[in-house]
C-alpha cells in the first residue's frame, strides 16, 4: 500500500517548506519520465524524483498562484525533482485521496487538506511519518502547528 505525505498548509509559504522537507532521499529509484532542467540551473547527478501534489485551491486564486510560485522556486533550485501540480475539487480531494489508497491505486505523493481526518490515517497506516525528514528543520514553527500534525508522538504532516 502507498502512504502518502499529508501537508497540512495555514498559509502557502509553508508549502515550499513541505517540499524541501519531503523530498525523496536521491537513492529513491529513477522514474522513466524525463526532468527538463532550466538553462541556468547547474548540472545535477542527483536520481529523478517526479511528485504529485494534490490541491483544492480555487482556479486562478491567490492560493493557487502562491502554491504555483513556490512549487516553481522549488523546481527550479531542485532540477532533478518534477512535481506534477493537480487541482481536485475540495469536495472530492478526500474521498479520492483515501480511495486511492485503499486500492493501491495512484494517490497523490503530497496534498494540502486540513488536519481533521489525520488521526484516521494513521491509525489506517495510510500516511507516513516526517519525523526523519523533518529533524532539525522545525526551528520558528509554534509548538502548537507542530502538535496539530502529530499523532502517538510521530509527526505526519507540515
Amino acid at each position: 500500500m502507498k502512504k502518502s505525505i499529508l501537508l497540512v498548509l495555514n498559509a502557502a509559504l509553508v508549502a515550499a517548506f513541505a517540499l524541501a522537507a519531503c523530498q525523496p532521499a536521491a537513492t529513491q529509484a529513477p522514474t522513466s519520465v524525463p526532468t527538463q532542467v532550466p538553462a541556468t540551473a547547474a548540472p545535477t547527478t542527483a536520481a529523478p524524483v517526479e511528485l504529485t501534489l494534490w490541491h483544492a485551491y480555487s482556479a486562478g486564486g491567490s492560493e493557487e498562484a502562491a502554491l504555483a510560485k513556490l512549487v516553481n522556486e522549488y523546481t527550479t533550485a531542485n532540477p532533478n525533482v518534477t512535481v506534477n501540480v493537480q487541482a481536485i475539487p475540495f469536495d472530492q480531494i478526500f474521498s479520492k485521496w483515501q480511495t486511492d489508497v485503499s486500492s493501491g491505486g495512484t494517490a497523490a505523493d503530497l496534498f494540502t487538506a486540513p488536519n481533521d481526518d489525520l488521526g484516521n490515517w494513521v491509525r489506517a497506516s495510510t500516511v507516513a511519518p516526517l519525523d526523519d525528514l523533518l529533524a532539525g528543520k522545525l526551528g520558528g514553527i509554534s509548538d502548537t502547528g507542530i502538535a496539530g500534525v502529530t499523532v502517538d508522538g510521530k509527526i505526519y504532516a507540515v
